[in-house]
């Protein structure tokens, strides 16, 4: 009988080569986030600047705690944590954001909140991860201060 032992056993893209590629992700995410670096840049060297979050050449929010993860076939998914109102419909609380791009980075989509209570939940959501099992199936964590109207604890 195999043992689970957690990252190891998820599938494809997931273990050492995840844990490797996390410093790699950090640290290109957040050249991304800030503009500094394309995603291609892993593979092919550096390219122009380029905004991953469409709105933040205008956003007021705070954008940090960027992750970004690859399927390996073309297809990104980043998170971050962000107190952007995104014209009206987040509030000013921390809430957890997403984009995607399925042609490796050159376009993303725009910024969309990813927790579905975010329009109306009132605690701070922090600390995203993301990660994939190269099958197409994506998971998405955070921590938060909500009590998701009294059924959980801060």
């Amino acid at each position: 009988m195999k043992k689970q032992t957690g990252a190891s056993d998820w599938g494809r893209g997931q273990g050492r080569k995840a844990l490797a590629g996390l410093a790699l992700g950090m640290a290109l995410g957040m050249a991304l986030l800030l503009g500094l670096a394309h995603p291609a840049t892993a593979q092919h060297g550096f390219t122009s600047p380029a905004l991953l979050n469409s709105n933040g050449a205008g956003d007021s929010g705070n954008d940090i705690d960027l992750r970004i993860t690859t399927d390996g076939v073309g297809n990104w998914v980043a998170v971050w944590r962000s107190h952007e109102n995104l014209n009206g419909t987040a509030g000013t609380d921390g809430d957890i954001f997403v984009a995607t791009s399925a042609d490796d980075g050159g376009t993303w989509t725009g910024p969309a909140l990813l927790n579905t209570n975010g329009t109306s939940d009132s605690g701070s959501d922090y600390d995203p991860q993301v990660t994939t099992d190269g099958g197409g199936n994506w998971v998405a964590v955070w921590n938060s201060t909500e009590n998701l109207n009294g059924t959980a604890g801060t």
